[in-house]
Formats: structure tokens, C-alpha cells, sequence
């Protein structure tokens, strides 16, 4: 929010012409490896030893091959200023690699409170560190500070946590398995990346930084409060549920609860944001951030789908089959860079629409595919989904036709759109669509206990 105000567009656009590029990289950091640590049954301290010398050498790779790279994403996006910025963003690959298995160790611990406190802190000083730069500066320096103080803080914290050093690597430990198991998560996430990120690259290339600046704050915005939601909660649940493989009704039951409490909460916040949008956009971004909100409208359909995506990731990483995850980012991937190339003829709001349509049509046949024999059936997860989407999908039309035939003050919008929220959570608790509030906080408290 801070930031918006004081920097602009043009700087966040700049960031993301290189974090797209960069990102790309970011995905063969982990390597997959921090998830075949969480995901296996039994480990030894010399197999995650040697997980940890391969991310740190993959690491150190990346950050290197990023460094050698700049003067070429420079010149693909004609701006020399993106050298420096790519440079720095490379150094991040080392420091966040060097944390990824003890973070990964205090998530097969389940030490959630520690993790929480960690991301907090680490947040909190990447915030106030790019605050200052940006009222000294004005300059996107601000952005990459916040990225990078909280990965050093992250790291640190993770290595304080959990007290482990790494021996030297040795042959004979039986890590082939976990590193093949890592390689089919990194080459799904690497697949969806591309697919998720081509539309900053092809905006990148076809619009200016500024109208860059506002598509990706805009689907930020609007896919931060899922991400929120999802985040916290799969690092419980997958360490669960991967200790539920071997009973498949116990699974069933575990991940219903949880995607359940997802669907939920994902569902409410994402419905008002896109209701809200104007007054979403006007108090955490500003006025000069207001072509945003037609971006955001053109995201939703996209955006609501998006919440379903973690469900097949759940029961594929569990029961050890990233296979079939890569497989379906090999035919989601392009799907999805043609769709973005059609809607780049369009400009920004082509794109989103075109985000939108992509992800709609490809989110069952992905299902049906990833969840072949699996106790979660794609009919399972939609019958989680549908009720609460249709139940905010009344609320985001009010809210969109509000927003276009009436112009009321910040105040007046918001607490109208605020009373629509309400509404529609006490209507899909009475109904049953959604779970009580009690219910939800009695849950969340278990897990944090």
C-alpha cells in the first residue's frame, strides 16, 4: 500500500520484466527437493545431507547463469536499466538455496509456529527496509529490497530454528528416488510457471512498463488473499496427508476438511475483492492505479478456478506422483502461451480474459487425469467448489454493476460492498455452503496447536 503511493507503475512494471525472466530460475532452486524431503515416510541425515550440497550447488548455478543472462534480458526488452536489477534478483537464488532444507525439516516437523513467526519477521523488515528506500530513493530499488531482506531473514531464521549442519555428501545413501521424485515436482513447476508467467513476458514485450506495472499489481491483488489462505494451510496438510497414503478413506476424509476450509475462505475473499474492486484498488494502491480494476474483473473467472489448483497437487505430491502433474503442465503450458499471444492483440485486459478462458477449460481435464485412481475424485473437489462460487457469484455481479452505475465516495462503497460481504456469509452459513465461523476457528486452532 505504502509503496504504491510512493512509487510508480513504471517501477513495478520494470521489477516484473525481470522477475519473469528470473523466475524461471527461481523454479530449479528447490529443485523439488524440499518436497521429497516433507513427502517421504523415513529420511536419514545423510540423505538430506546431500540434498542440501545439490541446492546449494543448484543454487549457486543459478545465480550465476542469472548474472550472465542480464545484458540479454536487457536487450530482449530494450532497457538497459534491467542489468542491475537482474543481477541482484540472481543473488536471491543463493541465499534463499541455502535454506531450503532446513525450512523443509521444520515443515516435516510441523514446527508451524516458528515457520509463522519466521515469514512474519521476515516480512515485517523487508517492509520497513523498502519503505525507507522508496521515500529516500523513489526508485523500484525498494521493491527488490523487500524480496531480498526477507529470503536473508528466512534463511537465518531457518538454520536458527531447527540446529542442523549438513555433513559431507556420500555415495550409497539411497537419495536416486527422492532426487527423481524432485525432478518430476521441478519440471511441473518449471511447466507451470511458463504457463502462469508468459503473460507478464508477452506484455512485457508489447506494452509499456507502465501498463505492465498495473497487470501484475492487479493480479496480485487479487490472488494474494487465496494465497494467503492456501499457503499456510498446505503446509499443514500435506505432511498429513502424507502420512495417510497407506489409508485411503482417513485421506479422504482429512482432505476434504481441509479443501473445504479452503474453498471457503478462498472463495469469500477472492468474491468481495472483485466486488470491491474500485474501493479494493483506491485503498491499497491509490488513485493512480484505477486502469487496475477493469484488469481485475477480466482475472476472476481465472481467479476463482485457481483456488481448485492446490487440490490436485495435494494427492499428487502425497502419494508420491509429481509425474503426473509435469505431464499435465506439458499440455496446459502451451494451451496457455497461444491464449496469451491471442489476447496480447487486445492489450492488458485482453490478456486477463484470455488467463481467464485458459484456466476455465483446462482445470477438469487436468483433474481427471492427476486423480486417476486416486481416493479424491475430481467429482469430490468440484462438489467442494461449485456451492461456494455460485453462492458469491451474486454478490461480485451487484458489486461490478454497483461499481459501473454508481460512483459513491470511498467511504460509501466500501460499506456497502462490506455489507454485501455479510450478507452473503451469513446466507451460505444458513444455507450450509459454507461451515460456521466457530467451526473454522475451532479447526484453525487445533492446527495451531
Amino acid at each position: 500500500m505504502v509503496l504504491a503511493r510512493l512509487l510508480s507503475p513504471e517501477d513495478f512494471g520494470l521489477v516484473a520484466m525481470v522477475a519473469v525472466m528470473t523466475g524461471i530460475l527461481g523454479v530449479f532452486r528447490d529443485g523439488g527437493l524440499s518436497m521429497a524431503t516433507v513427502q517421504r515416510e523415513d529420511i536419514t541425515h545423510s540423505q538430506v545431507s546431500v540434498l542440501f550440497w545439490l541446492n546449494t550447488a543448484i543454487s549457486l548455478g543459478l545465480t550465476a547463469i542469472g548474472v550472465a543472462c542480464s545484458p540479454l534480458v536487457a536487450w530482449i526488452y530494450g532497457d538497459s536499466r534491467l542489468v542491475l536489477i537482474t543481477c541482484v534478483t540472481a543473488s536471491n537464488f543463493l541465499i534463499s538455496g541455502l535454506g531450503v532444507q532446513h525450512r523443509a525439516l521444520a515443515t516435516r516437523q510441523m514446527m508451524f509456529g516458528a515457520l509463522a513467526s519466521i515469514e512474519i519477521i521476515g516480512r515485517v523488515l523487508g517492509v520497513v527496509v523498502a519503505i525507507l528506500i522508496a521515500y529516500a530513493t523513489g526508485s523500484y530499488w525498494a521493491i527488490l529490497a523487500t524480496t531480498l531482506v526477507g529470503s536473508l531473514v528466512s534463511t537465518l531464521g531457518c538454520w536458527g530454528v531447527i540446529r542442523w549442519l549438513p555433513g559431507l555428501p556420500r555415495r550409497g545413501t539411497g537419495v536416486m528416488p527422492m532426487v527423481k521424485f524432485g525432478g518430476n515436482m521441478m519440471g511441473a513447476a518449471a511447466l507451470n510457471y511458463v504457463s502462469r508467467n508468459a503473460d507478464t513476458f508477452i506484455l512485457g514485450l508489447t506494452t509499456s512498463p507502465s501498463a505492465l506495472g498495473i497487470y501484475s499489481r492487479a493480479y496480485m491483488l487479487l490472488l494474494m488473499p487465496s494465497r494467503q489462505i492456501l499457503s499456510p494451510i498446505s503446509s499443514v496438510t500435506i505432511p498429513s496427508l502424507s502420512r495417510l497414503t497407506g489409508e485411503p478413506d482417513a485421506f479422504k476424509r482429512l482432505f476434504i476438511r481441509q479443501a473445504k476450509l479452503v474453498t471457503s475462505m478462498a472463495s469469500l475473499a477472492i468474491g468481495f475483492a472483485i466486488a470491491a474492486a474500485p474501493e479494493v484498488v483506491a485503498i491499497v494502491l491509490g488513485d493512480q492505479w484505477k486502469d487496475a480494476v477493469w484488469v481485475f474483473w477480466f482475472l476472476s473467472p481465472g481467479a476463482f478456478v485457481s483456488m481448485t489448483n492446490i487440490s490436485g497437487s495435494w494427492v499428487c505430491a502425497t502419494h508420491g506422483r509429481p509425474d503426473r502433474q509435469r505431464k499435465i503442465a506439458m499440455v496446459v503450458a502451451p494451451i496457455y502461451v497461444v491464449s496469451f499471444l491471442i489476447g496480447s492483440i487486445w492489450g492488458v485486459c485482453g490478456v486477463a480474459a484470455s488467463y481467464s478462458i485458459a484456466c476455465v477449460a483446462m482445470r477438469h481435464p487436468a483433474f481427471v487425469y492427476a486423480l486417476r485412481g486416486m481416493p479424491v475424485s475430481p467429482a469430490d473437489i468440484w462438489g467442494l467448489t461449485i456451492r461456494p462460487i455460485l453462492l458469491v457469484v451474486p454478490m461480485c455481479v451487484a458489486g461490478v454493476l454497483l461499481s459501473i452505475l454508481w460512483t459513491p465516495s470511498l467511504v460509501v462503497g466500501t460499506s456497502v460492498k462490506l455489507l454485501m460481504l455479510v450478507a452473503t456469509g451469513v446466507i451460505g452459513v444458513g444455507v450450509g455452503w459454507l461451515p460456521h465461523p466457530r467451526a473454522v476457528i475451532n479447526q484453525l486452532r487445533k492446527k495451531a496447536e
